[in-house]
C-alpha cells in the first residue's frame, strides 16, 4: 500500500513539473524565453509579425515589476509573449511564449476579456469560434509563464484577434 502511494505521488509530482515549466506551448519560439529587449523595441525582435494587440497584468503586490501580454500573427499562426518590466529599467525580458499554430479563419484569440462562470479573468487567454471557447490558457503571474486552463464555463466577449 506504501508503495501505491509513493507511486501516485511521484506521478504527482512529475505531472505538476511538467504542467509548471516554462515555454512548455512555446513550440518553434522557445529561443526567445529570457531574451531581454529594450522594451517598447519588440517589434524589432519579431521581424514579419504583425502586432495584433497587447494588455497589461495589473500586479499589486509592491514587487514593481511590471508584466504585459503582447500578441502577433503571422499567416495562421498566433504568437503570445509574456513579458515583463523591472521598474525603472528601460529594459523588458520575456518570461514564456504562447505559440498557436494552424489557426482557422475566423478563429480569434480572446484575451482580457473571458470570464469563467460569470467572474472575470483578465489573465485567461481563449481561442474562440463562432462564440465556442476551443482552448484557453492562463498567464500563471506568480511563475511567470503560460499554463492550460479548461474551456468549461468560459465566456468571452466578442472582440478579439
Amino acid at each position: 500500500m506504501k508503495n501505491v502511494a509513493l507511486v501516485i505521488l511521484l506521478m504527482f509530482g512529475i505531472s505538476f513539473h511538467t504542467h509548471a515549466q516554462k515555454g512548455l506551448f512555446a513550440g518553434n519560439q522557445k529561443k526567445m524565453i529570457g531574451q531581454k529587449y529594450s522594451c517598447g523595441k519588440l517589434d524589432n525582435l519579431l521581424k514579419g509579425w504583425k502586432y495584433t494587440g497587447g494588455f497589461a497584468l495589473t500586479n499589486n503586490d509592491g514587487s514593481g515589476i511590471d508584466q504585459t501580454i503582447t500578441t502577433y500573427q503571422k499567416a495562421t499562426t498566433i504568437l503570445v509573449l509574456f513579458t515583463t518590466n523591472v521598474e525603472n529599467s528601460p529594459d523588458c525580458t520575456i518570461e514564456d511564449v504562447l505559440e498557436i499554430t494552424n489557426v482557422a479563419t475566423h478563429t480569434n484569440l480572446q484575451t482580457a476579456t473571458c470570464t469563467v462562470n460569470g467572474e472575470s479573468h483578465v489573465d485567461l487567454l481563449a481561442l474562440e469560434k463562432g462564440g465556442k471557447i476551443l482552448k484557453a490558457w492562463r498567464a500563471d503571474r506568480d511563475r511567470l509563464h503560460f499554463a492550460k486552463a479548461g474551456t468549461k464555463g468560459v465566456n468571452c466577449a466578442a472582440e478579439g484577434l
